[in-house]
């Protein structure tokens, strides 16, 4: 969502949710000691297990690799959807009440900048930057977010293009045939109706019974 906003000209700073959700459930697995620095790479597609381990969400603590980090995410993943925006309702008001007070922060954040996925970052104030471990460029972790958009289903380029991806494409279409494999980002808010018309239908027949569908 972030980059799609970026790229209709509006001033993003930084979203929430998402890796923050990811990063939250690792702190808790893994119990760092007070004042301990969490880092953690992924995107939302990192909701759900990876297909691939070598997929997996990236974490650094205090500096080092975190390992097994699927394992650690395993409750999370196991997790009703309610009890997931719960969660991150709480990471979000924590945030919001660090950001009130002027004070440092440190944590990792969704869409920074307008960039794809979720970076670890440093806030001060109204200033933001990326927080990323030593071995971890920048061009890197914005390739490897990047790179898991296009699993997740979407990517935005740089000019507003909007490609939705092969497998996305094939299932969208099946319910709605003639449905774009790429847009402007300012067609959009079209598109987004359609596909929330589509959710919803969807939903009503998934939850209703299985002789009045």
């Amino acid at each position: 969502m972030n980059p799609l906003l970026k790229t209709l000209g509006l001033p993003v700073f930084r979203g929430v949710g998402n890796v923050a959700l990811l990063a939250a459930s690792l702190r808790e697995s893994l119990r760092p000691a007070r004042g301990g620095r969490l880092q953690v790479l992924g995107h939302h597609w990192h909701l759900h297990t990876p297909g691939d381990a070598s997929d997996e969400a990236l974490a650094w603590l205090d500096g080092a690799p975190v390992r097994e980090v699927g394992p650690l995410l395993r409750r999370q993943r196991a997790a009703a959807r309610s009890e997931l925006n719960a969660v991150a309702g709480h990471v979000t008001a924590l945030l919001l009440a660090d950001l009130v007070t002027g004070r440092e922060v440190r944590t990792s954040l969704p869409g920074p900048l307008g960039l794809p996925g979720g970076y670890p970052v440093r806030i001060h104030g109204r200033s933001l930057a990326l927080d990323l471990p030593a071995d971890m460029p920048p061009a890197r972790a914005v390739a490897l977010n990047s790179a898991w958009a296009e699993r997740d289903g979407v990517s935005v380029g740089r000019n507003g293009e909007v490609r939705f991806s092969t497998s996305a494409s094939l299932a969208i279409r099946s319910e709605l045939p003639g449905f774009p494999g790429t847009a402007h980002a300012r067609d959009i808010p079209e598109l987004c109706s359609r596909l929330l018309d589509l959710r919803d239908r969807l939903r009503r027949a998934q939850a209703a019974p299985a002789g009045h569908r």
